[in-house]
């Protein structure tokens, strides 16, 4: 009795560390370009999300909480998206980052781009 007491509290505490029976899959975001103008189009994709979880995708500058929420829309059946955006005609040139969050941000990715102000050669 003792024995299968103490092989339930171990698998239970596997359990509870994630460790036990978890395929979590690594979420990960990418951006294209990387090197945008103000009013070209900005495709951010997504892959190792959970599947059919609404995902929201937000943006902001380095090391700083997002500024802008950009949208939320669900991950396909096998944890992926895609999503463009049409860069304002004003925002500010410079770094920043996208983030898609899913269940409160416990799983979440980032990618960063950055706005010119002339065409990218």
């Amino acid at each position: 009795m003792r024995r299968s007491a103490l092989l339930l509290a171990a698998l239970m505490g596997l359990s509870l560390a994630g460790v036990a029976g978890s395929t979590t899959a690594v979420a990960k975001l990418r951006v294209a370009p990387t090197l945008v103008q103000r009013g070209a189009t900005l495709t951010v994709r997504g892959s190792g999300f959970v599947p059919k979880v609404r995902v929201t995708i937000d943006v902001g500058r380095p090391n700083t909480a997002p500024t802008a929420h950009w949208t939320t829309l669900k991950a396909n059946a096998v944890g992926g998206f895609r999503y463009a955006k049409v860069i304002s005609r004003s925002a500010f040139a410079g770094q920043y980052v996208v983030r898609a969050c899913q269940r409160t941000c416990r799983v979440k990715a980032t990618a960063s781009y950055r706005i010119v102000k002339v065409k990218p050669v």
